[in-house]
C-alpha cells in the first residue's frame, strides 16, 4: 500500500472530486434482507453444490432466514395492526351466572384469558378473568364472576401508535400478557385502577382529554406479537388434536374439563 500510494493516492482523489465522496454503507431493511438470503444454505449450494456437503456449519438454514428477516420486517409494525377488533373478541359478561353451559362456553373456546366486562356494554372492562382461578370453586349455587369475588387480573392499557417492539418489552415485565387498545389510555387507566407503569402511550394529546364514554378499539396479547416476530403460528395441543377426534371422542373431551365443576 506504501509502494503504490503515490499512483492509487491521486486517483482516489480523481474519482471522488468526478463521482463524490465514498460515504461509509448503510444498509436498508430490504438491503439487509437479501443479504441475509444470500447468505442461506440453499444460496451457497447453488453458487457450489459442494459447500454443504464440505462445510456443514456454513450458510444459514431457510427456517433461521425466516426468523431473521421477520423480525426486521416488525421494526415499523404498530400494534393496531396486529389487534384484534373488539367485536370479535371473546369476552364474558360480570355479572352473569355460572351455570353449567356458561362454564362449558368458558372452556370450550379455548382461551386462558377472557375480558370481562358488565352493564351489557363490551367497552365497559372490568379485567382479565384467567381460566385457572375457576377450578376447585363451587357452581351449584350458579353465582356470578362479581358475586364469587373472583380475581381479575389488570391488563396493559396502549395507544394505536405503539410499537411491537415496546409493546414486547412491556409484556415482558409480566404485569399481563394481554393488551387493551384505546384512543383514551388515560381514561381507561383511570377507570381500571392503574398506574402508569401499566400502559403506553405516544401521543401526549390522548392524555387529558377527559371523555366518560371509553372506546376500547380491540386487543393484542403477547401470542400475538410473538407469532408476528416470528411469523409462525403458535398452536398448543388443542389445536392439534381436538379436529381429530370423532364426536364421541369430543364429548368425553370437553366432560374431562368439567369435572372441576363437581369439586365443593
Amino acid at each position: 500500500m506504501y509502494v503504490l500510494s503515490p499512483i492509487s493516492y491521486p486517483i482516489a482523489l480523481l474519482l471522488d472530486k468526478l463521482l463524490g465522496e465514498h460515504t461509509k454503507s448503510r444498509f436498508l431493511n430490504n438491503d439487509l434482507k437479501a443479504l441475509i438470503e444470500l447468505h442461506t444454505i440453499n444460496a451457497l449450494e447453488a453458487l457450489d453444490g459442494e459447500v454443504g456437503k464440505e462445510t456443514p456449519l456454513l450458510g444459514l438454514h431457510q427456517d433461521q432466514a425466516d426468523l431473521m428477516k421477520s423480525v426486521i420486517d416488525i421494526k415499523g409494525i404498530k400494534a393496531i395492526d396486529l389487534m384484534i377488533p373488539l367485536n370479535k373478541v371473546f369476552s364474558f359478561k360480570f355479572e352473569e351466572p355460572l351455570n353449567k353451559f356458561n362454564i362449558n362456553m368458558l372452556i370450550s373456546n379455548g382461551y386462558s384469558r377472557i375480558p370481562v366486562f358488565k352493564n351489557d356494554d363490551k367497552h365497559d372492562v372490568v379485567g382479565i378473568l384467567r381460566l385457572k382461578h375457576l377450578i376447585g370453586l363451587d357452581f351449584r349455587q350458579e353465582k356470578s364472576i362479581k358475586n364469587l369475588g373472583i380475581e381479575l387480573r389488570k391488563p396493559i392499557v396502549i395507544s394505536p401508535s405503539i410499537t411491537l417492539f415496546d409493546l414486547l418489552r412491556e409484556f415482558r415485565k409480566g404485569k399481563s400478557h394481554m393488551a387493551f387498545i384505546t384512543d383514551k389510555v388515560e381514561d381507561l387507566q383511570s377507570k381500571l385502577g392503574l398506574n402508569r407503569k401499566n400502559s403506553l402511550v405516544y401521543n401526549q394529546s390522548l392524555l387529558g382529554d377527559h371523555d366518560k364514554n371509553i372506546k376500547i378499539l380491540g386487543i393484542v396479547t403477547l401470542e400475538d406479537v410473538i407469532e408476528k416476530m416470528i411469523n409462525i403460528e403458535i398452536l398448543d395441543e388443542d389445536d392439534y388434536d381436538y379436529d381429530k377426534l370423532d364426536i364421541q371422542n369430543k364429548q368425553s373431551f370437553k366432560k374431562c374439563f368439567l369435572i372441576f365443576k363437581l369439586v365443593p
